[in-house]
């Protein structure tokens, strides 16, 4: 009885090797022009801390370039903001006016706390956001994902954000001002008191595309359609509008903190 040779070959061939994951370079460059195949990689080995750290460095060097272009009229919003509480002692507003006097150079103290400042505003925006998509999975699908892959999903929208902060700092400096959005927005007067405006300001071309991004990222972790993902992700972002748009207080510190 002859043997088989394709069988013989066959019993001898190595099993599939696994998929070789993309590096930090082809992922960033996968989440503009591919975010499906990221996504799927993302799903096989997780990976949240890169573009976290991007996104805060080019925070912490896009506002140290834009701050002595910016900073008067972020003076002028802030003492119009502080007027308007009611109540509020005369001193409270000098000692304000004080501190964008010693502001005004980047002193070393003053380096200091932009740097944190944008460690702990963006870590913190990062970790409330990852958590409100998690229970709203958990709602929506039993929370069949794991914490740290809706971690790394949203971590890998952050690139558009940091694309938005490439194209949106040197447009402030050319304005002097931190009121610039590619939004509706920009066919009204800049005011962190209005809530039209801002919710006008949070329909920007990167927040779109980021929620759409991200809305695909779901589809994937949790195995939903893409029309699903999306519409979750668009409800999330509609609560966040109406909170945002809606509360003074809020949307005036998102504003000069540049996080709208």
């Amino acid at each position: 009885m002859m043997e088989d040779p394709n069988a013989e070959m066959a019993m001898n061939m190595p099993g599939e090797l696994p998929p070789v994951e993309p590096g930090f370079g082809q992922k960033l460059i996968l989440a503009f022009t591919n975010p499906i195949k990221l996504f799927e990689s993302i799903q096989r080995q997780s990976s949240w801390l890169p573009p976290l750290i991007a996104i805060i460095l080019v925070s912490i060097i896009a506002g140290l370039i834009a701050q002595p272009y910016i900073m008067p009229s972020v003076r002028q919003e802030t003492m119009a903001y502080l007027s308007k509480i009611p109540n509020m002692p005369e001193d409270a507003i000098a000692k304000a006016n004080e501190q964008f006097d010693k502001s005004s150079e980047l002193t070393a103290k003053g380096v200091a706390m932009t740097v944190v400042g944008s460690i702990l505003m963006r870590t913190a925006a990062f970790f409330v956001v990852v958590t409100a998509i998690f229970l709203m999975g958990a709602i929506f699908f039993g929370g069949t994902a794991k914490y740290i892959k809706v971690m790394s999903m949203y971590a890998w929208v952050l690139p558009i954000w940091i694309l938005g902060i490439l194209i949106v700092t040197p447009l402030m400096i050319i304005k002097g001002s931190h009121a610039v959005s590619l939004s509706p927005a920009v066919i009204m007067p800049s005011d962190p008191f209005n809530s039209i405006y801002f919710f006008l300001k949070n329909l920007s071309f990167f927040n779109i595309w980021a929620v759409i991004v991200a809305g695909i990222g779901i589809s994937v972790i949790y195995g939903i359609t893409r029309a699903k993902g999306i519409i979750v992700m668009l409800i999330l972002w509609g609560i966040w509008i109406v909170i945002n748009s809606f509360i003074p207080f809020l949307n005036f510190q998102m504003a000069i903190s540049g996080l709208t």
